[in-house]
């Protein structure tokens, strides 16, 4: 396995397990505004939007990914992205 093998595969790991978090995030915040209110003291209408503001980017990030070419250039370094499947 090349190197740049080796560092696609750990720049991809990190890149998932950010969206993982992400993810739980924009699910928390969409699902359990009120109570999150109670912490960030933003009303839970906020808290409800910036959710779904969360998601909907997560969303059109795994659609841009499915539908458009997968490669990212970065510094002359090729970065193949996973598709959604």
């Amino acid at each position: 396995m090349t190197a740049s093998k080796v560092a696609s595969l750990t720049v991809m790991a990190g890149v998932t397990f950010w969206f993982g978090n992400i993810f739980v995030l924009g699910a928390g915040l969409t699902f359990h505004a009120s109570a999150i209110s109670a912490i960030n003291h933003l009303y839970p209408f906020l808290n409800m939007l910036m959710g779904v503001l969360v998601l909907g980017t997560i969303l059109s990030y795994l659609v841009w990914v499915t539908i458009r070419r997968r490669h990212i250039s970065i510094k002359g370094f090729r970065l193949e992205l996973p598709g959604l499947a």
